[in-house]
């Protein structure tokens, strides 16, 4: 039975196959931004989706911290990129539709606050 274990105090999350650990993600906090730094996974089980599992859990981890999260390790970069959440940039436009998507529960404020985000880019670009 393949599961995996997230260690806070490692800074890791490892598979395993039953008792053998089989794979581990590693990650170090850089500026309260979770770095993954590296994926490994047993060659006999590379290919099961053991590493995404992984690197899944990391970003769990990180939501529930909330921390930002970084991919430094090609596999992790990879992974998180097919979910759109692996750059800083697009952590900041998330945040800011999340954002949106709440004030538009407000009447009258949406338009202000996007008349800000868009002072902001502006601003960014100089």
């Amino acid at each position: 039975m393949y599961f995996v274990r997230y260690d806070k105090d490692r800074q890791c999350v490892s598979a395993y196959d039953g008792q053998n650990r089989i794979g581990e993600c590693t990650y170090r906090i850089v500026s309260g931004d979770w770095v993954i730094d590296h994926t490994f996974v047993e060659e006999a089980y590379q290919g099961t989706g053991m590493a995404g599992r992984m690197v899944d859990r990391v970003a769990e981890e990180a939501r529930k911290a909330g921390a930002g999260l970084v991919a430094d390790c090609p596999y992790a970069r990879k992974r998180l990129g097919q979910a759109g959440t692996g750059s800083a940039e697009d952590r900041k436009k998330q945040g800011e539709q999340d954002l949106l998507e709440l004030l538009g529960r407000v009447p009258g404020k949406v338009s202000d606050l996007q008349d800000e985000i868009d002072r902001m880019k502006q601003r960014q670009k100089r």
